[in-house]
């Protein structure tokens, strides 16, 4: 019995990760309207699973109920747009103004060369990547799970307390950089679908490296949503190289040296381009 739940639970959860996914890539429009028979044939699952995921999304803001007909996918106004990048800069913002309590938490545990090594330095942006095409279901799948750490041993299993925080950061701060890396190839080569992956992974995972998990779980819900809604815009350009955002790896840099005024700065970029960028294509 505790077995099938289990089962259902994850099933739950890969089907809500796989219409948010479909969401995020265009595939389901806004407005656009499905039962949850139509879903459970699609996926080739009972009614029960894709019932719960279609809960779920719709708790998270990205489905809507409607009564008698089953759900749609929820349509996102501009001014929802402004709220939410207005929402993720608090949040982005309020994480960085506490870097200097977060220095002093870090430096008490963490050795210096736990962190250069994961600084990057004396590599090029995506050295040493762990994945392969950059495939937006691999890596940087657009939901993903919040972790950033690998299957198996975790960093600093079986050391001294300090030494295995230390390890667990360094790791962090590693995967963050790549997936930053790689966030900014995809933007550089206008490449939508993998952009928005590794961009939600990217926030995800550095908002861990802050240590709390509830501002990490509410930038996700605010990047997830205002994706949603810049998708439609965002498709109708035909060629998006040099067009989208790709300041990632430097946001990195300003967390290694704890620049608080230059993360700022890069912060209240980003926010601002995305905002302009998206309401210029809502005009045209």
């Amino acid at each position: 019995m505790r077995g099938s739940a289990v089962t259902r639970s994850t099933l739950r959860q890969q089907i809500a990760d796989a219409l948010r996914d479909e969401v995020l890539a265009g595939r389901l429009e806004p407005g656009q309207e499905f039962t949850v028979k139509e879903i459970a044939e699609q996926y080739g699952v009972s009614a029960t699973p894709v019932r719960e995921a279609l809960v779920d999304l719709s708790a998270q803001g990205m489905l809507d109920s409607v009564q008698h007909r089953g759900f749609c996918v929820h349509e996102f106004s501009i001014a929802d747009y402004r709220s939410l990048v207005e929402a993720r800069g608090l949040i982005a913002e309020a994480m960085f103004r506490d870097i200097d309590a977060l220095r002093r938490r870090r430096e008490a545990t963490t050795p210096p060369t736990a962190e250069s090594e994961a600084t990057g330095h004396g590599q090029t942006p995506g050295d040493g990547r762990a994945h392969g095409d950059g495939r937006a279901h691999e890596e940087g799948r657009a939901h993903g799970d919040g972790q950033a750490l690998g299957k198996g041993q975790a960093p600093g299993q079986g050391q001294a307390p300090g030494q295995g925080q230390a390890a667990t950061i360094a790791a962090t701060l590693l995967a963050v950089r790549r997936r930053g890396a790689e966030a900014r190839r995809a933007a550089v080569a206008g490449d939508l679908i993998v952009l928005i992956g590794y961009d939600i992974r990217f926030w995800r995972e550095l908002a861990v490296l802050f240590g709390n998990p509830y501002l990490s779980d509410f930038l996700h819900r605010l990047l997830v949503q205002s994706w949603a809604c810049a998708v439609p815009y965002l498709r109708r350009v035909d060629d998006l190289k040099g067009v989208l955002w790709s300041g990632h790896t430097e946001l990195v840099d300003a967390f290694v040296r704890r620049d608080r005024n230059a993360a700022f700065s890069i912060i209240a970029g980003y926010h601002a381009h995305s905002l302009e960028l998206i309401e210029r294509l809502a005009a045209e």
